[in-house]
């Protein structure tokens, strides 16, 4: 568990059908002084914080277990799209993107990945996506070799720091 503040909130009205009815909050990890600890994340909420409050946060298989869900969202642009002419059978007609991950600014914050598009995403937008196990749970991905996922296309990003 981290100690972070709700600094900011998220909107997106295309997403995986297993985020609708979820608020998404911009955290950030603090100290127990309250300085900032760590880059920004994004972060459902599970107990109706609000901006501005500090909140435990989870990561991983502890937080798809604290929201009842399989997905923990993150945030990044789609820098360019990926052509693969002979891939795994089960990516046939997938769409790939390269993406990489943001702060809430739009500051590029970590490397490029390719993740599979489950949203209809376009190359300068930006989305939230899911890595690791978490991929492969997202619509239609199930025992697919995915480690990245596209899975909501972000409208706004409100941050109050």
């Amino acid at each position: 568990m981290l100690l972070a503040k709700i600094v900011g909130t998220v909107v997106a009205t295309r997403k995986d059908p297993r985020l609708v009815s979820n608020k998404l909050m911009v955290v950030r990890p603090v100290d127990p002084r309250g300085k900032a600890d760590g880059g920004y994340l994004v972060a459902v909420d599970t107990v109706d914080a609000g901006v501005g409050e500090t909140v435990l946060i989870v990561s991983g298989s502890s937080a798809r277990m604290a929201a009842g869900m399989k997905d923990c969202p993150i945030d990044a642009a789609i820098v360019g799209t990926v052509v693969a002419t002979r891939k795994d059978p089960r990516l046939v007609s997938s769409k790939l993107l390269v993406v990489r991950p943001i702060d809430p600014r739009g500051k590029a914050d970590g490397n490029y990945l390719v993740a599979i598009d489950t949203v209809d995403a376009g190359v300068g937008e930006t989305v939230l996506i899911v890595s690791g196990s978490s991929a492969r749970m997202a619509a239609g991905l199930k025992d697919c070799p995915v480690d990245a996922a596209l899975i909501g296309i972000i409208d706004t990003i409100d941050i109050n720091e």
